[in-house]
């Protein structure tokens, strides 16, 4: 008899349907527990969303066979850093890791980032104890590089051919803020490529409305950056959008 048809059969019977219940039970009291749940960055279903983006992402990336770097604007607690790093692997990509963050948290909010829900030093984290975060999650010190600072300072410092960056196939900017948004995407102009995944963490953050955070930010890029396009691509949970690239054949001048 075939193993799918046992299956089957154990199923059929009074026993198996109890059993069948009982598994479904004890996975909704697991979720149950933990949905609510949160550690200092992300709820349950915020890491499940996030999970599946870059589980999905990174297939893109290896279906269309794109290369490049992946780079993280905003690197607090190392989740989303974990998850590039456990995919690219899954996934058998050739790409080094690359995290900008100021490791003293963010800047204080002003004008338009005014917003209750951030505060100046929210999310800091010494780059040591990052680089131990790291260590834990397995990712070994040659796949990666940091760039600690204030992006106003340290993009200017570090251009992308300075550290190494040729192309980049993937960056996630989760800087929260409009201020400091803006010079994250000057900087990753040049390396953009058709095909280039860029994900905003925080796209429905102020709000929703367009006229601030990541929103307004991505609107003033493309309208001084005419040659290069935004195509929707994947959600992350209730917060983030993601978009493709597709540079025209006419390249202007990025300043």
């Amino acid at each position: 008899m075939k193993i799918s048809e046992l299956v089957r059969k154990m199923f059929a019977t009074s026993f198996g349907i109890r059993a069948a219940h009982f598994l479904i039970r004890i996975a909704l009291q697991e979720e149950e527990t933990h949905r609510y749940e949160s550690d200092s960055s992300y709820s349950y279903y915020e890491k499940k969303y996030r999970e599946e983006f870059f589980a999905k992402s990174m297939r893109f990336l290896q279906f269309n066979h794109l290369r490049g770097d992946y780079l993280e604007f905003g690197c607090y607690g190392g989740g989303t850093f974990g998850l590039a790093h456990k995919h690219k692997h899954l996934t058998k990509l050739s790409m080094k890791l690359y995290g900008f963050d100021s490791f003293r948290g963010l800047p204080k909010p002003t004008g338009v980032d005014i917003h209750d829900q951030w505060k100046e030093g929210d999310f800091a984290i010494g780059i040591s104890e990052f680089e131990e975060k790291l260590r834990t999650l397995g990712i070994e010190p040659n796949e990666y590089k940091l760039i600690p600072g204030f992006y106003d300072v340290s993009l200017k410092n570090n251009p992308p051919n300075k550290i190494g960056i040729t192309t980049a196939a993937f960056v996630y900017i989760d800087c929260d803020l409009y201020e400091s948004t803006i010079p994250v995407l000057t900087y990753i102009a040049s390396v953009l490529q058709t095909g280039t995944i860029v994900a905003f963490d925080d796209f429905y953050c102020f709000n929703g409305d367009p006229e601030r955070g990541g929103q307004r930010a991505l609107k003033e890029f493309l309208q001084s950056n005419p040659h290069i396009k935004f195509n929707s691509f994947l959600n992350i949970g209730w917060h983030g959008k993601s978009f493709i690239v597709k540079l025209s054949n006419n390249l202007a001048t990025v300043p």
